[in-house]
């Protein structure tokens, strides 16, 4: 999905080497990492969260795709199906808030949960039975706020 829908040509294996290298020098390592683009889904989302694992970021921005026009990927959710014009044109009016994920994917909710417990999952992976079982609930405030809870005070994982 790397390759194809975010155009990224770099496989995990050169990811893990690149963060082995980073933290055997002491460099702290950033991982950015996309919810919801098209194409996917549990099992590509919980794939992302066991790589970040891995690469044992100090910080963690989790962020949900939010699809604008004219990015190779808002066309790439066009023609897979995942949004329609009529969607874009809602969200070229700035009225609309852009706070939930407009994406036709089909374990969306269960994506959008992952997402918010996406950094307790990395930093504490004993989490994982618990957030699992939650995470196939309808996505609602309480996991909103977990999220922020998340993001504010587990800032840095490994440490």
């Amino acid at each position: 999905m790397r390759r194809k829908v975010l155009n990224k040509n770099v496989r995990n294996r050169h990811l893990i080497w690149a963060a082995d290298a980073l933290h055997a020098k002491g460099i702290p390592i950033y991982v950015f990492i996309m919810f919801g683009v098209p194409y996917d889904s549990v099992a590509k989302t919980m794939e992302t969260i066991e790589l970040t694992r891995r690469l044992k970021p100090e910080y963690v921005y989790p962020s949900v795709f939010m699809p604008y026009r004219g990015l190779g990927i808002t066309d790439k959710a066009l023609e897979g199906g995942y949004l329609t014009e009529e969607d874009l044109r809602q969200l070229d009016d700035p009225k609309n808030q852009r706070l939930r994920s407009i994406m036709r994917l089909p374990d969306l909710d269960k994506i959008l949960n992952l997402h918010n417990f996406s950094i307790a999952l990395i930093r504490h992976p004993w989490t994982a039975p618990f957030l699992m079982k939650a995470a196939s609930l309808k996505n609602n405030k309480l996991f909103n706020s977990f999220f922020l809870y998340s993001f504010f005070f587990f800032k840095e994982a490994f440490k």
